[in-house]
């Protein structure tokens, strides 16, 4: 059987997204099935206005190291944090859940958000799934 991981996604600092996918990649690559909850902050920088946003805040703690960081990413010729993670579910081992009281406290549909969310759920599914989870995280 296939392990399981789950990542509750709160944030929507470009750090934790881009530290996220890669996360989500290196256990695409161990062949876990993932499932990412997006909440809060994770939703909103999910939305078609945000997600391509390459002036994504850093957390507050490391807000000073932007300009630099963002210039390695060039230099690294790194894909986006959106493009990581499609490229991770592009292997059909990802699925990616918007939190439906996250949705309505933004006022969003589904169509408000990028191809790669597979669908909206409420918190209760969202831990039913995650249950048997060998590996589950908080960003």
């Amino acid at each position: 059987m296939t392990e399981k991981m789950s990542v509750v996604l709160f944030s929507g600092s470009v750090d934790k997204l881009i530290g996220t996918t890669i996360l989500v990649g290196g256990a695409v690559g161990m062949d876990f099935d993932v499932d990412i909850f997006l909440q809060m902050w994770g939703v909103h920088a999910f939305t078609k206005a945000q997600a391509n946003n390459e002036n994504l805040p850093l957390s507050k703690e490391f807000e000073q190291y932007g300009p630099a960081i963002t210039s390695r990413l060039k230099e690294l010729k790194m894909p986006s944090w959106v493009e990581m993670l499609r490229q991770a579910r592009s292997s059909g081992n990802v699925k990616i859940h918007a939190c439906s009281t996250a949705m309505s406290l933004w006022g969003l549909k589904k169509e408000d958000l990028i191809d790669i969310v597979d669908d909206v759920m409420g918190a209760g599914e969202f831990v039913e799934r995650s249950k048997d989870a060998k590996e589950t995280y908080f960003v």
